[in-house]
């Protein structure tokens, strides 16, 4: 499982190693990840992040072209149906500000099924998403409705301390463009690597890097590199 880690690890670096030209930027990535299980097989959960480029490390492109800020609120109901397999359907209100004063409002809907596998002393997770989205542009009153698919691979498992409340989770996402048969193409990516903390029972603080890819054109891509520190917390209201 150690050297899995480390190939994810090598693999996100070598993401960016390719499509580090354009822009580059760093910045900070606070992140809330909530889950409140309602009973055996029903969980609701929030995940919510700001995405907060503070620094531009390369010359922009143009203006149009320069990082957003994002701000994402994500609300779900998840169905699990074994300890392998879970469905979900979520809402999404995002924010992506730009530099140009400008700001685009999204409302997704989006399906995704999830399948977990354990593994020696950790767990494998694989998750597709399908994104419906309605982006509505500053200033105008057009709303614009397009989709796309995502895929995920991802893994946690634990560290050897003295108590035992130590792990590394880390993932790699691919986003592809669906809106139009003849344009289906790899837009984005996201991959991450967090060594985690468990606090309690309720809670757990996961900290680390986190690299995002966005497709700029046909040769360009703006390259995010965030400090990513989150609060994981569940609650289980399913025996009360």
């Amino acid at each position: 499982m150690k050297h899995l880690a480390l190939v994810i690890t090598l693999f996100a670096l070598a993401c960016n190693a390719i499509f580090s030209q354009s822009i580059n930027s760093t910045g900070l990535f606070p992140t809330v990840d909530h889950t409140s299980k309602i009973s055996e097989k029903v969980d609701l959960s929030l995940y919510y992040f700001g995405a907060l480029p503070k620094f531009q490390t390369s010359p922009q492109l143009n203006e149009k072209s320069i990082a957003p800020l994002l701000l994402y609120a994500e609300q779900s109901v998840n169905y699990t149906l074994n300890k392998h397999l879970s469905f979900a359907v979520s809402y999404v209100f995002q924010r992506e500000n730009k530099m140009d004063n400008t700001f685009a409002n999204e409302n997704r809907i989006h399906l995704q099924t999830t399948y977990k596998q354990p593994l020696a002393k950790g767990n494998l997770k694989f998750r597709l998403r399908f994104d419906n989205r309605f982006i509505k542009i500053d200033k105008t009153d057009l709303t614009i409705y397009n989709n796309r698919l995502r895929g995920l691979f991802g893994f946690d498992f634990p560290i050897s301390s003295k108590k035992n409340n130590l792990y590394v989770a880390a993932y790699e996402e691919a986003f592809f463009n669906t809106s139009n048969k003849s344009d289906f193409s790899y837009q984005e990516n996201w991959a991450s690597v967090a060594l985690g903390v468990k606090i309690n029972k309720a809670n757990k603080i996961e900290f680390g890097p986190l690299f995002i890819n966005w497709k700029l054109n046909n040769t360009d891509w703006h390259n995010q590199y965030y400090a990513q520190i989150s609060w994981v917390s569940s609650l289980d209201f399913s025996t009360d």
